[in-house]
């Protein structure tokens, strides 16, 4: 199984982005995407055959990069390919095929009877991601997404955030007896007769993880992606990569720190605590 992975320097922020195929909501731009702001998203006109290219000033590492708060479909189809050249030019040195805009679950996950053929991880749920972790790191000038969901119910396509970069995975997974849980900042307010009212509002999720072996190599590597994030910056984790069905769902999504984890040095390793919550 893949260990843990983050990805905490957002590339895709830095990159010039042009939508060069489909129809697109004027007021709700690509650009949406580099933005940390939930009320902002990208959003086309219709579902089919749309293109975004994306170029850098200079090139860039990638090793994996995630489409936040998507609502494309089980039947989405979606390819991503990178260029050694400026403007789509040069060497494709990556390109995915086409794949699933939204992954099945998986056969262990379906609840037969209950459950339609090709449901969706995110079926009933109302964010979505779907990120790619790369075996290698690739060295990318200019790049091409290109999406297709004709069968779409909303009749649009949409993303919100989307995170593109180098990601530090630590030589040693993280500890047994992680904690997860589901949260809300929702207050229930008792009345005198004991009835218990509560406002809906929207949940998220809260990870609570210990590093404890990381190698000099990580420390260096965590150390400096703690400067870069701080609390202020949001990143895309994964502590269940490429495996797929209801467990990465769980495990993958956007995040920040609650608190600037600390490093302790024990003989030739060092460990860490992280405390973050979903955004």
């Amino acid at each position: 199984m893949a260990n843990s992975r983050l990805i905490f320097n957002n590339v895709w922020d830095a990159a010039t982005l042009t939508q060069s195929a489909g129809t697109f909501e004027t007021h709700l731009p690509i650009s949406n995407t580099q933005k940390y702001n939930n009320s902002r998203v990208f959003r086309t006109s219709d579902t089919q055959d749309v293109e975004i290219l994306f170029d850098w000033d200079e090139p860039v590492f990638i090793e994996a990069l995630a489409l936040w708060r998507h609502n494309l479909t089980s039947s989405a189809q979606i390819q991503l390919q990178f260029y050694n050249g400026v403007n789509q030019t040069g060497d494709v040195i990556y390109d995915s095929g086409i794949l699933l805009g939204d992954v099945p679950k998986n056969l262990g996950d379906l609840v037969w009877g209950k459950d339609p053929l090709g449901v969706s991880t995110y079926t009933g749920w109302e964010t979505a991601t779907r990120s790619f972790w790369f075996d290698d790191t690739h060295v990318v000038s200019s790049a091409r997404l290109t999406i297709s969901n004709p069968d779409n119910p909303d009749g649009y396509l949409e993303i919100g955030r989307i995170y593109a970069g180098e990601a530090f995975s630590p030589t040693f997974n993280v500890d047994l007896g992680h904690i997860f849980k589901w949260e809300t900042d929702v207050k229930s307010n008792p009345t005198a007769g004991g009835t218990v009212h509560t406002l809906d509002a929207a949940t998220y999720r809260k990870l609570s993880f210990n590093l404890s072996h990381l190698s000099p190599s990580d420390r260096t590597s965590f150390a400096d992606l703690t400067r870069i994030l701080s609390i202020h910056k949001d990143f895309f984790i994964s502590l269940r990569p490429n495996v797929g069905g209801a467990i990465e769902r769980d495990y993958s999504f956007a995040a920040k720190f609650e608190e600037i984890p600390s490093l302790k040095a024990e003989a030739s390793r060092y460990e860490t605590q992280c405390k973050i919550r979903e955004v």
